[in-house]
């Protein structure tokens, strides 16, 4: 352990302020990655990024240093972070392993503060002059400027402000002329000018951030710091009661009064109304606001928020008369008297208080006929006072007026609609008086009396109307709505359908009376009745395909729709696609061998929508059997003997003989034709397709005979390959929807690559509308999605989810490894491998020097150091190279890999062990615009458990994690990708991490990426952790280092170039 002495005269040569930014640092726990070995110690302070720390103790001698921050290299003497890794030995009692063990102790730290208290004591005190110019006529953008002088005896002008600032915060002296320089180990300044330092230094930060957003705005000049009131009032409360110089507009000596009041203002009764006076000499104004008054050497700062201020202003533009308040200015004045009360500037005379009326503010509104609208007469009404809003104010006496509701009630009415006519406030328009009746009555209700005449009263009502609806299925695949509304007949019925098909807020009955059309259970039939033409509404009654009733349904399941009869059969089919799987169908006995479990699952799906006449998406991985489970579904569809009995199968020509031997294989009892060959033949063959049960063409051939298939009816048409169709605007999805089918099935393993347009073109197929027009498709789902919408996205995946079917391999094949690691090899960019190089000869050169001098054992922190840079080139040089505008060949490869990862729809943890290179990935993760979300050593408890849980709960779909931090404790299980960005010296480190995911409660197979550099010191480690993987699972324990276990010989490898 380092001895105290040792430490003191450490100490002794280390500027007070970073011992005491050191002690800091300690405590915040910056120090991470302690190791120790034999007379080595070393470690990672976090900063503004890591640095390395390494110490050489030889028995209790702290021996050599060092650090990779920049001040260690531009100054003597040891830095902030030195100090805290010193701390934290002294703290835990840590030393090199060859070293007997020594008792914990708490008094090292202690000493530490002893020292520095010491070092405090005895110091000359500094005096600080200031002076003060102002600029009452708004000459210049600032209120004050401030100049200061300081010294000892002799005072010194203050010539460059800011580096005086930078330097005190420092800690550092400050040359004032050839007598006097400031040093803080010798001098100390007063509280208050401290406190005034204080208010500059807030200053200098404000204008370095203008100057980083542009602005020209000069706060500190070198000689002086410009003020406004603000900073002027924070100078003032700073300076407390001490005695400073003004020298413009006036001179001499003045103090503060920051919250204090040069004079009162008295408020009385007067024969014309209220007259407004101050008491006494109002004082000098000593800026353009009215704000700073110089009155008796004193300057007051006047409050800009006390409810008076406005009348103070107005006060020193008539000095010598004061103000008086009549008319209309004296009822607006009696409304504020309450305010002005509690402002410490005024006092009311006894006599107007005793002449103010505080009395509620009651609404009456009462509502006549007008033409075919409304006129209204409104009153305000303050206990048994009445006023009239737009008649003659007369006598109101000292009532307190609410003018702000007063007016809010005004801007109500203008607001809904009503204007002036014939001296009343009337609204003829139906749409605003519908939305007054429903809308704004209420609100004025809450103020006060609304009041109806008798002529009116029955408008005043917006129920929603009572609806009762019937459902019945017509030819095909079409139904009819019937809906019943309570009281109307089917005219006016038909009438109320269009209007609720318009989205329109109400109906008007001949009465005048409005019904509402805003009811939750009138909207959702309004969605139902949206894509349905104007010719298609028959009075009550609707027709319409079964799948858009059926989409609809389960689009608005579970929400508020009027009664409907009957509905219950076609929510019956919904829960038999939903739960297809546990159908009571049996496949054909033929294949019921054949057929795996998923696969028969799949062709009750295939099988349960086309028996309803429904189509489908058949989106299993590619290699899960969806042609089999197709002709599984074909062969039942000639056992149950429907008609019409043939099919259409549409796929690439490079396909069409596939699906003909498939069918031989596997239900030879299907009659089936390949239609290819000359045109001529194919039209012969297509006049005779009603004979065959399966009828197999391409896309290419389909287009050319589109319409000689037009002419017939096929019980399905199947797509595979889906993906053929999926630009809408194509001549292969135009010619396949010209075809005519009791059912329609696409196959694809993706059906959407690019953008939701794509899942619109093959939905368009299999149940034309479905998906609505694709202009009100682009609307209300393609935008709100591509824009990050997860309702738009919810509500289509709602829509779209029981007419696709999609497994992935790993859903139903168990052969797949559970565990799939994988090392990916990159190449560093031109510029990365030149600077690596560089540093390569540069440190293998210094390495080799110093071990032929002082041996290899006194140069192990050297050569650890040497590593650790390369280590960090290989990741990427920005970890310690300032300015570095390039990138490298690992974060390349990371961008590509997660955008490949993230289309698969994966949940990926990246660890490293530098928390500067997290920092460069969440930079590249946000112009991706990939959550995620971060973890590292300075991550606490509470915090580390919410982030964890919030990742595990669906939130983000990348986690950084260092790996230190992230590496232990967590289940991750949420995720099924680790990528470890840089390889650690302990392989068994980088096993730990990976099991955060891959552990208990992992339901997916979990892949392992590690990135290596190619060519590096990286692949040497690799190839060198393999060879030794036994000898270090059982040796090294965490916080050793791989390295100390390998040879001389071994370690000056790593060094020689490829």
């Amino acid at each position: 352990m380092v001895k105290t002495g040792e430490l003191d005269r450490l100490l002794e040569r280390t500027p007070p302020e970073i011992v005491k930014r050191g002690i800091e640092y300690y405590k915040a726990g910056a120090v991470e990655s302690v190791s120790a070995f034999r007379d080595l110690l070393y470690a990672v302070v976090r900063g503004h990024q890591d640095y390395d720390v390494f110490l050489h103790l030889r028995g209790n001698i702290l021996e050599d240093y060092s650090c990779t921050c920049p001040a260690f290299m531009k100054y003597e003497g040891v830095c902030k972070h030195i100090i805290a890794v010193l701390c934290h030995i002294l703290k835990s009692g840590m030393e090199p392993k060859n070293n007997f063990p020594v008792r914990k102790r708490d008094i090292e730290v202690e000493v530490i503060g002893e020292l520095l208290s010491r070092a405090n004591e005895k110091k000359q005190a500094v005096k600080v002059e200031y002076r003060f110019e102002f600029f009452p006529y708004g000459v210049y953008e600032f209120i004050s400027r401030m100049h200061m002088r300081i010294g000892t005896e002799r005072m010194y002008i203050l010539k460059d402000v800011k580096e005086f600032i930078e330097k005190i915060e420092r800690g550092q002296p400050v040359e004032f002329g050839k007598f006097f320089k400031f040093h803080p180990l010798m001098h100390e300044f007063s509280d208050e000018d401290r406190k005034v330092f204080s208010v500059i230094k807030e200053i200098y930060e404000i204008e370095r951030s203008l100057r980083w957003h542009g602005s020209s705005k000069m706060l500190l000049n070198e000689r002086y710091v410009n003020l406004n009131i603000t900073y002027l009032k924070k100078i003032a409360r700073a300076l407390g009661n001490k005695m400073v110089r003004m020298t413009a507009p006036y001179v001499g000596i003045v103090s503060f009064e920051p919250d204090g009041s040069p004079f009162s203002v008295a408020a009385v009764k007067c024969e014309e109304g209220i007259a407004v006076r101050a008491r006494g000499d109002m004082g000098t104004l000593l800026d353009g606001e009215h704000r700073v008054i110089l009155k008796d050497s004193k300057i007051y700062i006047l409050d800009a928020d006390d409810p008076a201020y406005p009348l103070i202003k107005g006060l020193f533009l008539r000095r010598d008369e004061g103000l008086k308040f009549t008319g209309e200015n004296q009822r607006k004045l009696i409304s504020v008297l309450p305010r002005l009360e509690k402002s410490k500037y005024v006092e009311l005379s006894e006599d107007l208080k005793d002449a103010i009326e505080k009395r509620p503010l009651k609404l009456r509104v009462r509502i006549d006929g007008f033409k075919k609208g409304i006129a209204a007469d409104v009153k305000f009404v303050y206990g048994e006072r009445e006023i009239d809003p737009f008649g003659d104010a007369g006598d109101e006496g000292f009532i307190v007026r609410d003018y702000e509701r007063e007016g809010y009630t005004l801007k109500l009415l203008e607001d809904s609609g009503f204007s002036r006519e014939k001296g009343r406030l009337v609204l003829l328009d139906d749409d605003n008086l519908y939305t007054f009746i429903k809308d704004v009555v209420p609100r004025l209700a809450e103020m006060g009396d609304v009041l109806y005449s008798s002529e009116v009263k029955h408008l005043f009502s917006t129920k929603a109307p009572k609806i009762k609806s019937y459902v019945r299925s017509l030819s095909g695949n079409l139904l009819e709505i019937k809906m019943d509304f309570e009281g109307i007949d089917g005219r006016t019925a038909e009438e109320i359908l269009r209007s609720i098909k318009e989205k329109k807020k109400y109906f008007r009955l001949k009465n005048g009376s409005f019904l509402s059309l805003e009811d939750e259970q009138v909207k959702n039939l309004a969605n139902l009745l949206e894509d349905v033409p104007k010719d298609d509404i028959k009075q009550n009654a609707v027709s319409l395909s079964k799948y858009r009733l059926m989409g609809f349904m389960g689009k608005i399941r579970g929400k508020a729709l009027p009664p409907f009869d009957h509905m219950a059969e076609f929510e019956k089919v919904i829960d038999e696609i939903v739960n297809s799987k546990n159908q009571k169908i049996a496949p054909p006995a033929s294949l019921a061998g054949v057929l795996r479990e998923y696969q028969v699952t799949g062709f009750k799906w295939l099988k349960v929508l086309a028996d309803n006449g429904l189509g489908g998406v058949l989106a299993d991985d590619m290699g899960l059997g969806k042609t089999l489970q197709t002709i599984a579904f074909l062969l039942s569809v000639k056992e149950s003997g429907v008609k019409p009995r043939t099919s259409l199968v549409v796929a690439p020509s490079t396909l069409i003989y596939n699906w003909e031997n498939e069918i031989a294989r596997f239900a030879p009892q299907l009659k089936t034709m390949v239609v290819s060959g000359p045109a001529a033949e194919r039209r012969k063959m297509i006049e005779i397709l009603d004979e065959y049960d399966v009828v197999v063409t391409s896309y290419p051939l389909l287009r050319n005979d589109v319409d000689f298939y037009a002419k017939h009816y096929f019980y399905c048409v199947v797509l595979d390959e889906a993906q053929h169709i999926k630009n809408f605007d194509s001549l292969n999805a135009k010619s396949v929807k010209k075809i005519s089918s009791r059912a329609r099935f696409a196959l694809t393993g993706t059906p959407m690559e690019n953008s939701p347009a794509e899942l619109w073109s093959i939905f368009d197929f299999i149940m034309p509308g479905y998906l609505y027009s694709y202009k009100k498709f682009n609307e209300v789902y393609q935008k709100p999605v591509l824009n990050g919408d997860e309702g738009a996205l919810k509500e289509l995946k709602k829509l779209i989810s029981p007419f696709i079917l999609r497994r992935t391999k790993k859903d139903v094949l168990r052969e797949l490894p559970e565990k799939i690691e994988t090392t990916l090899k990159v190449d560093m960019t031109p510029q990365q491998k030149k600077l690596y190089l560089s540093y390569l000869m540069k440190i293998k050169g210094e390495i080799e020097e110093r071990i032929e001098r002082e041996g290899f054992e006194k140069n192990r922190m050297h050569i650890f150091s040497g590593l650790l840079r390369l280590r960090q080139i290989c990741c990427h040089p920005g970890l310690f190279i300032e300015n570095y505008r390039g990138s490298s060949g690992k974060m390349e490869l990371l961008e590509e890999l997660l955008q490949e990862l993230m289309d698969g729809g994966h949940r990926i943890l990246i660890f490293s062990q530098f928390t500067s290179m997290l920092s460069l990935i969440r930079k590249s993760l946000e112009k991706m615009n990939i959550r995620y979300a971060y973890l590292d050593g300075s991550t606490g408890v509470s915090e580390r458990k919410r982030i964890v849980d919030d990742f595990n709960s669906g939130g983000g779909q990348v986690f950084l994690l260092s790996l230190k931090a992230g590496g232990v404790g967590l289940n991750l299980t949420s995720a099924d990708t680790v990528i470890h960005f840089d390889p650690w010296w302990n392989p068994a480190v980088e096993e730990q991490a990976a099991d955060r995911a891959y552990r208990m409660g992992q339901e997916n197979n979990v892949q392992v990426f590690r990135l290596i550099t190619r060519g590096t010191i990286e692949e040497k480690i690799d190839e060198l952790q393999k060879k030794k993987k036994d000898l270090i699972g059982s040796i090294v324990s965490e916080g050793e280092v791989f390295i100390n276990f390998l040879s001389k010989e071994e370690i000056m490898e790593l060094f020689r170039m490829n």
